[in-house]
């Protein structure tokens, strides 16, 4: 084997990093924090991965969620920003933060970095004084740059080529509606209108869950985001893309960085901060932090997807959306059996869906499970959907007419759901879905189902009753 010099081997190095951000990173941090070195967590290859894919394929979209502290913001805001910009000087991009603070903090340190002599070693031809270089803008002699923004912020006249949306709401906001609004408003409104081309452009999203209804949920209903989720704690065998085509698959109840924040000390986290915010900032995971009304753990989840179940009766009810629209409502049909010992919730249908395909899927799923009552709230389009149905003489409808507040309502369906009397399907693909909402209620975004289950049993509880094998008495309908 050939021997080569330290400066050509030097010159391979400077090449690999132009071309790998994971690589690039290594050597960008002992810049930024001399005496630091950067840990060899897999998570941080697939950050990098993710983050230069996105950033490098035509109409990129991309979310990141994991916990504070573990190099987001100088990957997604710092380092990256930096790598591209060192090889296109004439990429123009927008990094938007919560806060003046934060977003001068990070513009700081890109400047310590494009400033350094490892990045005039790895970008040679990019080491040539800044057009502009103040607190919020660096501008390249070739037009290009990094743009620091804030959140609500004006950004009239400026243009993006790469946006790049670092903790777009503090933690101590995530409780107001009108803050998380605020921040949906500002994206949709002002911040996505600002890329140059929308063919081309590509969006970065990178934060902490910090809310069920936070920026998150809503660009993630849109369907066009490419979603790299990061717990604290592994809650399911997942694997993760690398650099190459290779992949690395993550354990059940391993801790994301052991070498720094393993189990026990993740444990101690969780203790100091409450299991809530613990769920939320680190797991990721906002509809589990529990909820002020249902206590999940009493509620009883059976195996399987119902395929096996061969119900005595089956009930349908239907909440339905006033409008359809990617900011509405959905509309959500239930389909409920009862098998001589409990409700069991067998199937869901829910979409945003206008008036007549909303009528085809009551046809389609009353043919499917054949149930001998549907229900449906007497206003709006409930009462409309069932007149109109009612008159095809296809099957019995009845309204049911709703009052009081939802949680008054909920608060009866919660002590069929904790003693046992209504049962969900863990194989089924409703699941986990339903699940986060009956946990987030009353403070998720969503709440069809939580309605349509209301219904129901406000219903089944008004008519007489038979008695069970188990435990008390359920309706006959």
């Amino acid at each position: 084997m050939q021997n080569i010099s330290p400066h050509e081997a030097k010159l391979h190095a400077n090449a690999i990093r132009r071309c790998n951000l994971f690589v690039f990173i290594k050597g960008a941090f002992a810049a930024l924090h001399p005496g630091t070195m950067l840990s060899k967590d897999n998570y941080i290859k697939t950050l990098c991965f993710e983050l230069q894919e996105a950033a490098t394929t035509d109409g990129g979209r991309l979310i990141i969620t994991m916990p504070p502290r573990y190099l987001k913001s100088i990957a997604a805001s710092i380092v990256l920003p930096a790598w591209i910009l060192g090889s296109d000087g004439a990429s123009k991009i927008l990094v938007a933060s919560y806060a003046d603070a934060l977003a001068t903090d990070h513009a700081r340190l890109f400047r310590k970095l494009v400033t350094s002599a490892f990045y005039r070693s790895v970008f040679p031809e990019a080491g040539t004084p800044p057009a502009v270089n103040n607190v919020t803008q660096f501008q390249t002699s070739a037009g290009g740059g990094r743009r620091a923004v804030t959140v609500g912020g004006s950004v009239t006249g400026i243009g993006g080529d790469l946006i790049i949306l670092d903790d777009p709401l503090k933690a101590s906001d995530a409780t107001s509606g009108a803050n998380r609004e605020n921040v949906r408003r500002f994206y949709d409104d002002t911040l996505y209108t600002r890329l140059n081309d929308k063919r081309v452009g590509s969006v970065i999203v990178v934060q902490q869950r910090l809310h069920q209804d936070d920026l998150i949920a809503h660009l993630l209903e849109k369907g066009t985001f490419r979603h790299v989720n990061f717990p604290a704690i592994a809650e399911k065998e997942e694997t993760y893309r690398l650099y190459y085509n290779y992949n690395w698959t993550r354990e059940k109840g391993e801790a994301l960085a052991a070498g720094r924040e393993g189990i026990d000390v993740l444990g101690q986290i969780k203790a100091d901060m409450g299991e809530a915010a613990f769920r939320t900032q680190y797991q990721q995971d906002p509809a589990s932090a529990g909820s002020t009304m249902l206590d999940f753990s009493k509620v009883t989840v059976l195996d399987g997807d119902g395929g096996d179940i061969r119900p005595l009766k089956v009930v349908q009810t239907w909440d339905t959306a006033i409008k359809d629209g990617p900011n509405c409502d959905y509309s959500v049909g239930i389909t409920f059996a009862w098998d001589n010992e409990m409700w069991i919730v067998l199937d869901v249908v829910r979409r945003l869906m206008k008036f007549g395909d909303l009528k085809a899927a009551a046809r389609q799923y009353h043919k499917k499970w054949k149930p001998t009552l549907v229900l449906g709230e007497d206003s709006a389009n409930g009462s409309a959907l069932v007149n109109d149905l009612r008159r095809e003489e296809l099957f019995e409808f009845k309204t049911i007419g709703v009052h009081g507040s939802k949680q008054e309502r909920f608060a009866t369906a919660v002590e069929w759901l904790e003693n046992g009397t209504l049962v969900l399907l863990r194989g089924a693909p409703y699941f986990e879905e339903l699940r986060r909402e009956l946990i987030g209620f009353p403070e998720g975004r969503h709440d069809d189902q939580v309605d349509a289950i209301s219904l129901f049993v406000k219903r089944a509880k008004s008519r007489r009753s038979i008695e069970r094998r188990r435990e008390t008495i359920v309706t006959a309908f």
